[in-house]
């Protein structure tokens, strides 16, 4: 297993509070006005209900971020990014949009489960769900800075990446690009509609 730093706490699944086992979805917030803000636990839990093989998940309290290693069933690289995209919705709309308080997500695709030339790993700033989810951002530009993140076993970065146990990680790398162009994700042509269109297109 990769090694991890001391700030870094395994996450386990949680149901949230509001979940309708009978209809598997999270009930309406205006029904729950108690409703407290979505966890990592939560997280975890809500990918495993689409389908998401989580192999682990960390929340860094040092940094604010999460950390999630996950097996792919993807077998091509259509797939693959249908498979990013899904996650990239579950954050979006069952953490961020729900309250969720991280600074990045950063992932690892577990190298037993790749394809041949799958990308290793990718990464979101969660400021992008946020302005997606409210409606101020481009869909399609939050897609490709999220595809700007993805590593390949070709590249130095990539045994690292996400698991913060090098310097310079390729997140880490584009975390200081992404802040110098966070607001080309700002556009007022976005909408939530087209958001499942466009998350599946690089």
């Amino acid at each position: 297993m990769t090694s991890l730093t001391g700030s870094r706490v395994p996450v386990e699944p949680k149901a949230p509070e509001n979940w309708d086992d009978e209809q598997g979805t999270i009930v309406d917030s205006a029904e729950n006005p108690d409703e407290t803000a979505a966890t990592a636990g939560e997280f975890y839990f809500l990918l495993e209900e689409n389908d998401i093989s989580v192999d682990e998940l960390y929340e860094d309290t040092g940094s604010d971020d999460l950390i999630l290693f996950y097996e792919s069933d993807a077998e091509s690289p259509g797939e693959s990014d249908e498979e990013i995209g899904l996650i990239y919705r579950i954050f979006k709309d069952g953490f961020i949009a729900r309250g969720g308080d991280v600074n990045y997500l950063y992932t690892e695709i577990v190298p037993e489960s790749r394809f041949d030339g799958q990308v290793g790993g990718w990464a979101v700033n969660s400021q992008w769900a946020e302005q997606h989810a409210a409606g101020e951002a481009n869909p399609l530009k939050v897609w490709n800075k999220i595809a700007d993140t993805k590593v390949y076993d070709d590249e130095s970065a990539n045994e690292t990446n996400a698991s913060g146990t090098s310097n310079e990680t390729a997140t880490t790398t584009d975390r200081n690009a992404s802040d110098e162009s966070e607001s080309d994700a700002e556009s007022s042509s976005g909408s939530e509609n087209d958001s499942d269109e466009t998350a599946n297109e690089e």
